[in-house]
């Protein structure tokens, strides 16, 4: 007896199974076998049932007795289900040779799922839920079976922010079959205004807060709506019942209805007490609907002490407000001091390390002491401070006290709320009143114009919630000025800090310059120097000759038409007339220049003017 190979059985049956129709397979022999099997078949369902019902036939033919065997799928009149089934048959001859044949019975569902949607929905905002879980599910059903429901929402024509609109809710119900149907369920979300307002009480304070809070509008009601509270300051100045007064302007609307075309709801201040600052006045008004219940129930006052009757506040209540305007009152007594962190416990020292300015501190001071050159450095002296209530709004000034004779006495005071003039200070006026008096003294001898004179002055900056003062020296060139440059000697300033409501700071400390190697108190010599400069004016190189009756070290100094030192040289040279070569490229830009020689005791000057 001849048998199939099973590797040849195990191919014949993958290829059934995976859909193909293999041609007959024959054993090789004299006379073999031969089987037909039906074409494949494609049936269709109907919509009561999964499964179709089919007769088919297949025939063999070879040397009897033959057999008969069905491989895989199922018998002639049997119910196929949907999908494909593989149908494999195998004749068997008596000598053992085989033949095979296949065919495939596809079982197809045309019928799609029915599409079942939860009922459309019509909630207000305040009832919605954003999971949409609360609202149903749609419901699948198929004549065979179900695979899948899915649900997709749609949010074009809702709003998120103030959630408002419709929301389409698309539901695909798929069988087993990959039939589709679909469906849809509408949301809609009604958005509705009902909020109610208390706004802040007025106050009226012993001091202020650093945090500028006074309060604020409270709610309730607030769903759905999108409030914006905002407020803006207006001071209103001093008066009898406080020294600091400002109202403070609260905005309220819905940014989901709001319309800026449209006017907003303005809310009175009662004042039901003639007395400002009556505690019957301070309380802020509840803004509510008619009959709502406590504790927001409407205000009921008097906006006047002249009204004739109280006033409902629901009056000024509207489900459709376009928004609100409340003036709360701040007044402050205000009984505290202004404050700093700059005002040194002890004397300050300033070292002189520089050359005496030629210009500065030269002449008479004191009748009773030859002309003086007092020799003199760089003071700055600032001082900072703030309020709790006025912040960097503050007043700030200075009494500087001088003592120029170095006797002890601060005799020449200077007030930044009246400053002398430009180059002068007002000598021994310490005893006159409110410093008014004195004798007028120049100190800037520079040889400038008076426009460029210096003269004292305060300058002021702000930082944050500060401001600090400077002792400055300004000119009506040069606003801005520059450090000022005081003589040698003991001296004081007062800074007076002061807020506007009676409160003020006083810092009084002393300073001293100290000298330099140089004495502190020259008297000018009545000796001079011939000096002789070529070319006048200088582009690029000047040569000074000088006559030397003896040996000396000499100082020679070049300075700015406004006294500021450019060049200095110094050395021994003997007796006899000695040259100098200058470099008039480095002094800067062009102008007029100063030279000063100084040759043991004596000294001499020059004009040059730098092309």
């Amino acid at each position: 007896m001849r048998f199939l190979p099973l590797l040849l059985l195990t191919a014949f049956v993958q290829s059934i199974h995976a859909g193909n129709h293999p041609a007959l397979i024959h054993w090789e022999s004299d006379s073999l076998p031969v089987i037909t099997c039906p074409g494949s078949v494609t049936l269709i369902t109907d919509s009561f049932t999964c499964e179709v019902a089919f007769d088919y036939e297949v025939t063999a033919s070879g040397e009897e007795p033959i057999n008969i065997q069905q491989l895989l799928g199922l018998p002639s009149g049997s119910s196929f289900p949907i999908g494909t089934t593989p149908n494999g048959f195998m004749v068997t001859d008596v000598q053992g040779n085989t033949a095979t044949c296949t065919f495939n019975v596809v079982v197809l569902d045309p019928v799609s799922p029915t599409c079942i949607p939860p009922a459309p929905v019509s909630v207000v905002c305040e009832q919605f839920d954003p999971t949409l879980t609360s609202y149903g599910m749609a419901t699948g059903t198929d004549n065979c079976c179900m695979n899948t429901t899915t649900d997709t929402a749609l949010y074009d024509q809702f709003d998120t922010l103030c959630l408002r609109g419709t929301i389409t809710r698309l539901f695909q119900a798929k069988d087993c079959s990959g039939n589709t149907s679909s469906c849809t369920q509408r949301i809609i979300v009604n958005y509705e205004q009902d909020y109610y307002i208390k706004f802040p009480n007025d106050q009226v304070l012993t001091n202020c807060n650093s945090t500028g809070v006074y309060g604020e509008p409270l709610f309730f009601g607030e769903d759905c709506e999108l409030l914006g509270v905002s407020f803006e300051d207006e001071f209103t100045g001093w008066g009898p019942d406080a020294c600091y007064k400002f109202e403070r302007v609260w905005t309220v609307i819905n940014w989901c209805t709001y319309n800026p075309s449209n006017p907003l709801i303005w809310v009175p201040n009662p004042t039901p007490n003639a007395i400002p600052n009556s505690p019957v006045n301070l309380p802020g008004p509840t803004v509510s609907a008619c009959g709502a219940l406590p504790p927001w129930q409407p205000t009921i006052v008097k906006i006047s002490p002249v009204d004739s009757e109280a006033t409902n506040y629901c009056t000024f209540w509207s489900a459709n407000a376009n928004g609100y305007q409340y003036k709360q009152l701040i007044k402050i007594l205000d009984l505290a001091d202004p404050v700093t962190s700059s005002c040194p416990t002890s004397g300050l020292t300033f070292a002189d390390s520089s050359f005496n300015h030629p210009f500065y501190w030269n002449g008479l001071f004191n009748p009773l002491l030859p002309s003086q050159d007092l020799t003199e450095t760089e003071v700055a002296l600032s001082f900072t401070g703030t309020d709790d209530c006025a912040g960097s709004n503050v007043y700030l000034s200075y009494l500087l006290f001088l003592d120029l004779d170095a006797d002890g006495v601060m005799e020449s005071v200077i007030n930044s709320n009246n400053p002398p003039p430009a180059d002068t200070i007002y000598y021994n006026n310490h005893l006159s009143p409110s410093f008014i008096g004195g004798t007028p003294r120049p100190f800037d001898n520079r040889p400038v114009p008076q426009t460029q004179k210096w003269q004292f002055k305060i300058a002021q900056s702000v930082q944050g919630l500060e401001r600090t003062a400077s002792v400055r020296w300004t000119s009506i060139e040069n606003p801005v000025g520059i450090v000022p440059e005081l003589p040698v000697g003991t001296h004081k300033i007062k800074w007076l800090l002061e807020d506007g409501c009676g409160n003020e700071y006083v810092c009084e400390h002393t300073f001293t310059v100290q000298p330099n190697t140089i004495s502190a108190l020259e008297t000018v010599q009545d000796k001079s120097l011939s000096l002789r400069l070529e070319p006048n004016p200088v582009t690029d190189q000047a040569r000074l000759s000088v006559y030397l009756p003896e040996r000396e070290q000499t100082v020679l100094s070049v300075f700015s038409a406004d006294g500021q030192l450019v060049q200095r040289e110094t050395a021994t040279h003997d007796a006899g007339t000695q040259l100098f070569t200058l470099d008039a490229k480095a002094w800067g830009t062009s102008g007029v220049y100063w030279l000063r020689l100084e040759a043991g005791a004596r000294v001499g000057w020059c004009k040059v003017v730098r092309m």
